[in-house]
């Protein structure tokens, strides 16, 4: 599962995304009336670190933990890294 980061505009919650919230909460309880016990989330750090190198935003994430936490699942998180190769030129990065 992975909570949509292109319908959030800064700190505020557009309608779009408080009915994605909605939804994504009844999924989940629902999830758990069925007999699962947990969910697997891949956590992107291309999300993370969206918009300025070494600024980190965390919470599309806290907020997903949060749902699924409130709806009694367990919650195995696979963390997700990539690089892109331009931000590292010359600043001793990854080549």
């Amino acid at each position: 599962m992975l909570l949509g980061a292109q319908s959030l505009k800064g700190d505020e919650v557009s309608i779009c995304s408080r009915f994605r919230l909605k939804a994504l909460t009844v999924s989940l309880k629902t999830l758990k009336l069925a007999g699962v016990h947990g969910v697997a989330v891949e956590v992107w750090w291309g999300i993370v670190e969206r918009f300025y190198l070494l600024e980190f935003k965390w919470s599309l994430y806290e907020e997903l933990f949060r749902l699924v936490s409130q709806a009694g699942l367990k919650l195995h998180v696979a963390l997700c890294f990539h690089s892109n190769m331009h931000l590292f030129v010359g600043k001793g990065g990854i080549s």
